[in-house]
């Protein structure tokens, strides 16, 4: 029988809470054969994958660690893999499994008393009623996890929300708070200092200046995300930067520009099964090839578009789609 290895699995970990995620899949791929991790080292592996994008690695181990921790009794560990499950589920297009991952970890987490999880999933639970079209119920929630995060001093947690807060303020047309709120983002994560969340939030307030008309903080913030998401090998986050680009080119009338951007985006959204991602550059893509008088290419991505936001049931984002394509393909 293959015995647990005490020394890999607390290096495993240690990598993975230094940020250093590439180094943590390249040792746990390097083990011995035969090697077994504690449930926490694969969780923390687990983690470091879905960092990284590798969604169908991510799974894979936060199941194993589920059943870890479920088999040894230990709602700790079950809660942090079921937020981890719902973390995939939501990025490869399947709100309900998502839903109910959320909520088996948010119940955990009330029953542990665990503010920080508490604030985490309900986070997350947020993000899939924004998605579902529930603004106002999205906001809400955002804004008692932010309320946790500020007073548990978890500025990660911040950062995110803010991040959130931004997205959907700009989904309600509200730009002042939007900009408000991706700066707050910013703020946090330079105090977090992990360059993955700097790729993200500095990218969110880019989308926001866009939207303001701001291109040159736009320009500025999305240089220093690619150099952020480049160091933190981060290809999701080197795409949505893509997807911005885009957006920023087609406003100011460089539409084969925008194409281009659009499809590094369409092209690396596919590669990693990320539903959302792959629907809005699409969406986008569609909308410069409309510029450039090619309807039919345009047609094809718009259809692409409507299928990722159908099979996401991200009704707020099918409602953007031109009207031919607002609803679920038959």
């Amino acid at each position: 029988m293959p015995t647990e290895s005490v020394g890999p699995s607390s290096a495993l970990t240690t990598l993975v809470e230094t940020g250093q995620f590439q180094a943590a899949l390249t040792a746990y791929h390097a083990l011995p054969s035969g090697t077994s991790c504690s449930p926490e080292a694969t969780l923390s592996v687990a983690i470091a994958a879905a960092r990284l994008a590798r969604w169908p690695l991510a799974r894979k181990l936060a199941g194993s660690a589920l059943r870890g921790f479920t088999r040894r009794a230990d709602d700790d560990g079950a809660m942090r893999a079921a937020n981890l499950l719902g973390a995939d589920a939501i990025e490869t297009g399947r709100l309900q499994r998502a839903t109910r991952w959320f909520t088996r970890a948010h119940h955990l987490a009330e029953r542990l008393n665990d503010r920080l999880m508490m604030a985490r999933t309900g986070n997350n639970l947020a993000s899939v009623a924004l998605l579902l079209g529930r603004a106002a119920a999205a906001r809400q929630r955002y804004h008692e996890a932010l309320l946790a995060y500020e007073q548990l001093g978890d500025r990660r947690g911040a950062a995110e929300t803010y991040h959130n807060l931004a997205v959907v303020s700009r989904e309600e047309g509200r730009m002042s708070q939007a900009r408000d709120a991706s700066d707050h983002a910013v703020r946090h994560a330079l105090n977090v200092g992990e360059p993955g969340l700097l790729a993200l939030t500095m990218t969110g307030r880019a989308e926001t200046a866009v939207l303001l008309g701001d291109h040159a903080l736009a320009r500025h913030e999305l240089d220093r995300a690619t150099a952020y998401a480049t160091a933190a090998h981060d290809p999701i986050g080197l795409a949505e930067i893509d997807r911005v680009h885009a957006l920023s080119l087609w406003t100011i009338g460089e539409f084969q520009k925008s194409l281009d951007a659009a499809e590094r985006a369409v092209d690396t959204a596919r590669t990693l099964g990320s539903a959302l991602l792959l629907g809005e550059s699409a969406a986008l893509a569609a909308r410069a090839l409309e510029r450039m008088g090619q309807p039919q290419a345009a047609a094809s991505r718009w259809h692409e578009a409507q299928h990722q936001f159908a099979r996401l049931g991200a009704r707020s984002y099918l409602k953007r789609l031109p009207p031919a394509y607002q609803h679920p393909p038959h």
